[in-house]
């Protein structure tokens, strides 16, 4: 070979080099605009709320981190600043602000980093398992969209900042590395999640763990077991081990029956005691958990190993229920208690997700738009009442003819000839122009009836899909892509910065929440009260009351929400409770029930058990107690603080 020839080949190798990296630069930053896209229109179309129940309850005892002298008379965050499993969740939050930031935008911009975690690790997992962006896409936006089909008050993912939305944007991803046979990798995220909920981290590593034992019997690898394990149980232990040794948890103050009667039928029965669930909830899950399993059994897409997986992980949340009934409601045992073992259904529904994730996908590839789009609006449905039980039992109907369809048809010619002429001549009418217009313009009225915001989110999420199978419509939106991404970026700054607040961006977006706004009478009396006091007051408030820790930044005596980690806190809140209400109920978990056992104690009892805790002041309700002794410190319509002589 010449010297010229290698020279030109030498050059036409370097010229086609430097094409395929410049087209993998333009490539990975084409890439990076869209997701950028996605995931700030889907945020900004999904909300966000600081201003929740859960957020006034913990939020208080970073304040006193901050600054010790808040609450320093306040037995409740006093026992929460201990080390407690918010330990992490607290120190997550408060080492920024202890550089400047507001608590607020801190929370704000750990739980978009949540979000954004949450939304690609579904995202991942469905492409995954589905091969597929559309079930990626799908699963992120059920994910987020459905609101039913677990039991005792837990959902998938929230809109608020509390340790379990942090939490879940950790497991996912720990989810998705145990279904790619990631199993250490997976178990650390497992570990991760539980530094900021425990429970978060643990149940979905539970929920796994057969699925584990099962690969690791087949390819006789017990050193993955091991290590997995080994990785989760010394994240955990980062919890649990200091709590033993602060003697913070395991005092043996409390007994077995005894605790169950306090957390569970007092404080949490929504999350413990199953035979307080409503029959609707039951119902649901049971319904879309029977779904599920048919779902996984009806694909064709998915792995006969994955499959087994899913199935494990609904059983085992099942079998885990059982468990939890048996010894909470049966032979009441503490640890069973703490595990809220209902927590296993989000994880169970997860499992349901991605097997209609991959339907969904299957039944677009098969042209059949009408399935495919039934398949998506029949889970979020909630809003429909009859309508979606009637529509979820057809769901299931249809998911078991099409495992027995197929077989039947096998066995018989003239049955095969007839579904297939029935099935070309639906198809074809479906298919066409007008059949398509009217099932997407029935799929968007179901969309928008089920909620407002669910149209812009679920386009958000599709569009990596839309890319690829739209090529041209997406060559032409990606033109306006930029200009929306700096409109959302200056929006969610205005935000931060407190120019905007409680606003969206459009009428089918939910509100962006991220400074509390004093919008009832309680809040704004406290807000009164926080400048107008001294730091060591402490308030006698009815133990209903939620907001007025947070606002006023000021001890309390005792609420019937703000229930310590502790021994010891335990013990100090029932007595404080039945000091001012007396012997406790679970008709207590009821607010008008509290209302109603505060508003019957006479004035001068108040005033005696204000001043056994301590307390200077007293806040009520003038119909309730109009004649205690001493001065209206301050009024806002229906509340009244009194100052104690």
């Amino acid at each position: 070979m010449s010297c010229c020839r290698v020279k030109y080949l030498w050059l036409g190798n370097l010229i086609l080099l430097n094409m395929y990296l410049n087209s993998s630069k333009e490539g990975w930053k084409q890439r990076l605009v869209t997701y950028t896209f996605v995931l700030l229109s889907s945020l900004i179309a999904y909300g966000y709320s600081f201003q929740r129940v859960n957020i006034y309850n913990q939020i208080p005892s970073i304040f006193s981190l901050l600054d010790p002298e808040l609450y320093k008379n306040d037995f409740y965050i006093q026992e929460m600043i201990r080390f407690t499993p918010r330990f992490y969740y607290y120190s997550l939050i408060y080492l920024p602000t202890k550089l400047g930031l507001s608590v607020p935008a801190v929370c704000f911009f750990y739980y978009a980093l949540a979000f954004f975690s949450f939304i690609l690790g579904l995202y991942s997992l469905g492409q995954y398992l589905g091969n597929s962006k559309l079930s990626g896409a799908i699963l992120a936006f059920l994910g987020l969209a459905v609101s039913s089909g677990t039991v005792g008050s837990v959902d998938i993912f929230r809109l608020e900042p509390i340790p379990s939305t942090f939490a879940m944007g950790v497991t996912v991803w720990g989810l998705y590395f145990c279904f790619r046979k990631q199993w250490i990798l997976g178990y650390l995220f497992f570990g991760i999640a539980c530094l900021l909920q425990f429970l978060v981290g643990l149940l979905p590593a539970c929920l796994l763990t057969p699925s584990l034992m099962l690969y690791v019997t087949r390819n006789k690898c017990i050193r993955i077991a091991v290590l997995s394990f080994l990785t989760l149980g010394i994240l955990a232990s980062l919890v649990y081990v200091p709590m033993v040794i602060t003697g913070n948890t395991s005092s043996g103050e409390i007994g077995n029956q005894e605790f169950v009667y306090l957390y569970g039928y007092i404080r949490h029965p929504w999350h413990i005691i199953f035979s307080t669930f409503s029959g609707e909830k039951w119902r649901n899950f049971i319904i879309f958990m029977g779904g599920g399993i048919l779902c996984i059994k009806t694909s064709n897409s998915l792995k006969s190993e994955d499959k087994c997986n899913l199935i494990l992980i609904i059983a085992t949340s099942i079998f885990l229920l059982l468990l939890s009934y048996i010894f909470v409601e049966l032979y009441p045992l503490s640890f069973f208690a703490k595990l809220q073992l209902a927590r296993t259904t989000p994880f169970a529904l997860i499992a349901v997700l991605i097997a209609v994730s991959v339907l969904v996908d299957e039944y677009y590839r098969k042209g059949n738009i009408a399935l495919c789009l039934f398949l998506i609006i029949v889970p979020i449905m909630d809003n429909f009442g009859g309508l979606a039980l009637a529509f979820r039992i057809v769901a299931i109907g249809l998911l078991v003819s099409n495992l027995l369809i197929p077989k039947i048809a096998l066995k018989n010619r003239q049955v095969r000839i007839k579904i297939g002429k029935f099935s070309k001549t639906i198809n074809s009418k479906l298919n066409s122009r007008k059949g398509r217009l009217v099932l997407y313009s029935i799929f968007l009225i179901f969309l928008v009836v089920s909620y407002y915001a669910f149209p812009i989110l679920l386009f958000s999420l599709s569009f990596p899909f839309l890319e690829k199978e739209f090529p041209e419509f997406y060559r032409k939106s990606s033109r306006v892509i930029r200009p929306l991404i700096a409109i959302f970026l200056i929006f969610l700054t205005l935000q931060v910065t407190g120019v905007l607040s409680h606003s969206s961006l459009t009428p089918l977006q939910r509100d962006i929440k991220i400074y509390p706004q004093a919008d009832e009478s309680i809040s704004k009396l406290a807000l009164r009260f926080r400048q107008h006091s001294s730091k060591d007051a402490i308030v006698l408030v009815p133990p209903s009351d939620k907001r007025f820790r947070f606002y006023a930044e000021r001890a309390v005596v005792v609420t019937f929400k703000s229930f310590p980690f502790t021994d010891q806190g335990i013990r100090e809140w029932r007595n404080r409770l039945e000091a001012l209400l007396g012997p406790l109920h679970p008709s207590m978990s009821s607010t008008a029930h509290l209302e109603l056992l505060f508003s019957e104690r006479s004035s001068s009892d108040l005033v005696d058990l204000a001043k056994r805790f301590g307390a200077s002041y007293i806040l009520t309700q003038v119909d309730w107690h109009p004649d205690i002794e001493g001065a209206v410190a301050d009024r806002e319509s229906e509340w009244i603080l009194w100052r104690l002589r």
